[in-house]
């Protein structure tokens, strides 16, 4: 009778599980830039556009063919976040799961709600998070030839998530495979399955032609442009506390014997490497949710009497209140547009809309003459959506983005266009300290200045 009840009560949690995570994705208003990226990357995939060849991103691909597959069906903003829900279930799924394995399966609740809290959007470093959840998950128990083949696929998949941050944690993975006794005789099967992936992805970018562009993108522009994308905003803080709390509990856990607990530290040393170098809330959120595992462990064992489950409930039901309730206040002063198809059933702020349309309006205007109109902002990807169209590079024309070619060179090309309208912000560079450099100032010097609305201007060829 027990088990019936905790399993109906294990239903219920994922029931609700589920639904903060729709309200919570499904509910918040357009705007992230990173996510309106993403996307954009996925629906040109989806659309037939070849990665690294036909589209500029400095990132492997794995994030972005999974999120294209369900574009294939409807190409719309509104299912690629159905996408990312999805995702985010999964990855608070396991977390839940693992943490309920140690920690009993309220803080396993908890700790699945505290990452929907957490998670705005979802996005390739999220990818990363949860193939090292699902390592640990194997790490925990005794691996077998199917196991070990499903770990380096995983290994393999994270490094085609994130280059950087994958390839230090693929490496580290196996190495404590061969350190360990026990899985040492299933390392065969591990490297396997990891040489069967990159074989695949090999086979696909020499397939698809892209094989020379995607070393260009996905590493020599890294080599070029990574170190100087540096920076540290006041949101790390609180996932840099919460690291360090986890790491101290860690060496806690690894010093009562609890060897599961090495793998643990060793994987989240690794998951840090997503805040290098920019340390912010968006990076470091992963190392900081993944160090809470053994604190919350450490809380349990500790407090076994003294917390009860009517208590556990109730942070779990404020918690869940408190994403209820933030994603229904964040509709205020939002419309839905019917009008443009890719944004349907998706919040946006009306004063954000406004603009864009009319930004878009007055570029209309031009090419309805004939002019081949340039957007040279970070924002310009908002106004593919709107029309329905792709403008590669300039969804995405950051430093690092346009692989190791120089960005001022495109510039120069559009500007010897005697067709040429480009229509840039006048605060460029502080619009987004990735903007390249020397672009405005090139832009105003040989073009001729002839509409602005509101930052932005018109430029024509003289």
């Amino acid at each position: 009778m027990t088990d019936i009840k905790s399993r109906r009560a294990s239903i219920v949690s994922i029931g609700i599980l589920a639904v903060l995570v729709l309200t919570k994705i499904l509910l918040s208003p357009l705007g992230i830039l990173d996510d309106l990226w993403n996307y954009n990357i996925a629906r040109g995939i989806a659309s037939g556009y070849t990665p690294y060849v036909d589209i500029n991103f400095p990132h492997t691909p794995f994030f972005f063919l999974v999120f294209s597959w369900p574009l294939l069906i409807k190409r719309t903003f509104f299912v690629y976040r159905l996408t990312s829900a999805a995702i985010l279930f999964f990855t608070s799924f396991m977390i839940r799961r693992v943490v309920s394995a140690d920690s009993g399966r309220r803080w396993g609740t908890i700790l699945a709600f505290l990452t929907v809290v957490f998670t705005d959007i979802v996005t390739y470093n999220g990818m990363v998070f949860l193939t090292a959840i699902l390592i640990w998950d194997l790490l925990r128990s005794d691996l077998n030839k199917r196991r070990a083949f499903c770990f380096g696929v995983l290994c393999a998949l994270s490094i085609l998530s994130r280059q950087t941050t994958g390839t230090v944690l693929a490496a580290a993975s196996f190495i404590m495979v061969i350190s360990d006794k026990a899985k040492r005789k299933h390392a065969w099967f591990v490297f396997g399955g990891g040489v069967f992936v990159m074989i695949l992805f090999a086979s696909y970018l020499l397939v698809t032609g892209s094989f020379a562009a995607f070393w260009d993108y996905c590493f020599f522009s890294l080599i070029t442009f990574g170190g100087d994308n540096g920076m540290f905003l006041p949101s790390a803080v609180l996932f840099l506390l919460m690291s360090a709390a986890g790491i101290v509990s860690d060496i806690v856990l690894i010093r009562k014997h609890d060897k599961k607990y090495l793998y643990h530290l060793v994987l989240g040393i690794c998951l840090f490497t997503i805040g290098l170098p920019i340390m912010d809330m968006m990076h470091l959120l992963y190392s900081g949710l993944w160090f809470l595992f053994p604190v919350i462990k450490m809380i349990s064992d500790a407090n076994k009497d003294r917390i009860g489950d009517n208590i556990l409930r109730l942070i779990a039901a404020i918690i869940a209140a408190q994403i209820i309730v933030t994603a229904v206040l964040g509709l205020g002063g939002t419309v839905f547009d019917n009008e443009h198809e890719e944004l349907k059933f998706v919040p946006i702020p009306s004063d954000i809309l406004h603009d864009d349309l009319e930004i878009n309006r007055i570029c209309n205007t031009y090419r309805d003459e004939g002019k081949n109109v340039t957007v040279l902002s970070s924002g310009e990807v908002i106004f593919s959506l709107i029309n329905g169209e792709f403008h590669y590079p300039f969804d995405m024309f950051l430093n690092g983005n346009v692989g190791t070619t120089p960005p001022l060179s495109y510039i120069e090309q559009i500007c010897d266009d005697t067709d040429s309208v480009i229509v840039i912000p006048e605060n460029y560079m502080e619009e987004n300290r990735q903007n390249p450099e020397g672009v405005f100032d090139y832009v105003d010097s040989h073009m001729v200045p002839v509409e602005r609305y509101g930052i932005y201007i018109w430029y024509e060829h003289p």
